[in-house]
């Protein structure tokens, strides 16, 4: 099993590295409005006002990294019956998605650790603003495999891969707006449950929330194990066959 996930995952590497393309979507894009919107409000910000305006770019990478890089890939894959042979050489759905997604969880982590230092040259942040960054960044070792399987639910979905780019930009941009959550509780407590950006910033949260502490990490704690448990059967008793084949 090890060996055929290291033969995989060296293979998902070299196509990870190859398709720079997307680095443009997931990486340069955040960098560009990140520097675009220090420069278009006051600079004077407290460490609280950093920490959220720091979430909503994580949230942005990480949740784009994974529809694009790893639930994208699953479903070209399977339009192409490129999944149907890697199956039959596997002898399991799962060690494709986690293939896939090890060297991703790397590319993303990248991803972040350049746009932090970005981050830091323009904010000059304090030590704690620094270790607050840290500490993130090694927390999505956790939480960009968790964002995997919460969004592996598009995989059930019967889509072409005409539309999938349209789709995907769509629910990138719902989950990002509704990430913030609203001032009712039980609201905030559903959206951590259905939305991967929510969950995302109710994780990070855990670091800095005044209030409300121990239910936000119930729930991340609850909802992120269901969703692990969830995907995994979802992935591996998801179709072979293209939506034109069916």
């Amino acid at each position: 099993m090890f060996k055929k996930l290291s033969a995989l995952s060296k293979f998902e590497v070299n196509i990870a590295l190859d398709d720079k393309g997307l680095f443009i979507y997931t990486l340069v894009f955040p960098a560009l409005y990140f520097i675009y919107a220090f420069f278009s409000s006051s600079h004077d910000l407290t460490n609280l006002a950093i920490r959220y305006h720091l979430l909503g770019f994580w949230s942005y990478i990480i949740l784009s990294g994974i529809l694009n890089q790893v639930i994208t890939a699953m479903i070209s894959m399977r339009e192409n019956n490129f999944l149907k042979m890697f199956t039959f050489i596997s002898g399991d759905r799962r060690l494709i998605f986690y293939a896939n997604l090890i060297p991703q969880t790397l590319v993303i982590q990248a991803e972040i650790l350049i746009f932090d230092i970005i981050a830091a040259v323009f904010y000059r942040p304090d030590l704690e603003i620094l270790e607050f960054m840290f500490a993130c960044w090694l927390l999505n070792f956790i939480i960009i495999p968790v964002v995997a399987f919460y969004t592996s639910f598009l995989l059930a979905i019967p889509m072409r891969t005409q539309t999938l780019g349209v789709f995907m930009t769509g629910y990138l941009l719902l989950a990002l707006l509704l990430s913030y959550g609203t001032t009712s509780k039980l609201l905030n407590i559903l959206l951590v449950i259905i939305n991967p950006s929510s969950f995302v910033v109710g994780v990070y949260s855990l670091f800095f929330a005044q209030t409300d502490l121990m239910t936000t990490l119930i729930t991340v704690s609850v909802a992120g194990l269901a969703y692990v448990i969830v995907g995994n059967v979802i992935v591996a008793k998801m179709s072979l066959n293209s939506v034109i084949s069916r």
